[in-house]
């Protein structure tokens, strides 16, 4: 390099050159797709009458370039590869989103979490009834996630059923639905009361009698999500 070089120049020169490159590359990363367009506004951002118009404006030159220009290109190598180098040290050793197997909502699905709020018989007045005193055991879904429940069997012991009858479930929103009898399977939203009846033996037990054994009447179990869960009556 020759000796006559103006070093505020020269400084100059580098800077632009770091900065322009700095714009360049993140011009570069965000485009989606590369066209002879975006390729053309690059270069000129690059290397356009503007920066070369500085240095003569700066040099105090109309015509010839100056030669302390040639300091420019190497700046725009500093600005492209220190920010690559940046943008690489940074992004290593983080985690990228989703990248866990399992989260506190999948867990919870796989272990759900039933809680046994209520066990209460009742007698019906109305005549012709196939089950007319039942034993409605409530329950509550406290895991995080939403659950599929069927009920599976009923172990009598101090207390003995009618008829194994599926069909006995029901979900609370402001009054216990289906309002009839029941369904064979519910989805129940954390947090949601749900519940199941058995059709006790009438000829042996009433309400008040069922009630007076709680603790003894028998185990009822319930598939969750397809896993036997057992409730103590």
């Amino acid at each position: 390099m020759p000796t006559n070089v103006n070093y505020i120049i020269a400084a100059g020169a580098v800077s632009l050159g770091i900065v322009v490159g700095w714009m360049a590359y993140h011009t570069f990363k965000r485009q989606e797709r590369l066209d002879a367009k975006v390729m053309g506004s690059i270069i000129s951002v690059i290397a356009g009458a503007s920066v070369i118009g500085i240095f003569q404006k700066i040099a105090g030159k109309s015509s010839d370039l100056p030669q302390e220009l040639y300091l420019y290109p190497v700046g725009l190598l500093i600005g492209v590869v220190v920010t690559a180098i940046v943008k690489f040290v940074g992004q290593v050793g983080k985690e990228e989103p989703g990248s866990k197997l399992e989260s506190p909502k999948l867990v919870a699905t796989n272990t759900p979490k039933i809680t046994m709020v209520d066990v209460l018989a009742s007698d019906s007045v109305t005549p012709g009834l196939a089950y007319p005193v039942k034993c409605y055991t409530t329950f509550r879904n406290d895991s995080e996630a939403a659950v599929e429940v069927k009920l599976s069997e009923y172990k009598h012991a101090a207390v003995d059923m009618k008829k194994f009858v599926p069909d006995v479930l029901q979900i609370k929103f402001r009054d216990w639905l289906p309002a009839d009898h029941g369904v064979d399977r519910v989805g129940v939203y954390p947090g949601q009361l749900f519940r199941a009846w058995i059709g006790v033996n009438e000829k042996n037990f009433q309400a008040q009698s069922v009630n007076n054994l709680r603790g003894k009447i028998g185990t009822i179990v319930l598939l969750i999500n397809n896993s036997p869960q057992s409730f103590d009556l």
